[in-house]
């Protein structure tokens, strides 16, 4: 997947996902952060520059959103992802994510 050995792995779900705007609610949320976006991917850093390591990936799959956390910023990019969720779609999960 996106970490490989670089981060910590989470599969956040819902019941609540819709399965056709979930890419859009994504690239809202992301537009807050400084992140490169590209179709179904996102990534955040908390200082944008040339090269810089990010500190979450997060990638829109079949089961729901896999979010890695590279470490830096990371688990603070996860929570304000998962109060954003929340507050959408009011039950979501987060798990450890499994191959």
């Amino acid at each position: 997947m996106l970490c490989a050995t670089m981060g910590v792995e989470y599969l956040i779900t819902s019941p609540a996902f819709p399965a056709d705007s979930l890419q859009e609610t994504l690239a809202r949320l992301a537009s807050h952060w400084d992140s490169e976006v590209r179709a179904g991917y996102f990534s955040a850093v908390e200082i944008l520059a040339e090269n810089a390591m990010p500190d979450a990936s997060l990638a829109i799959e079949p089961a729901g959103i896999y979010f890695c956390d590279h470490g830096g910023q990371g688990r603070a990019f996860l929570g304000r992802l998962v109060a954003a969720l929340v507050s959408r779609y009011d039950q979501v999960t987060v798990q450890e994510y499994e191959l």
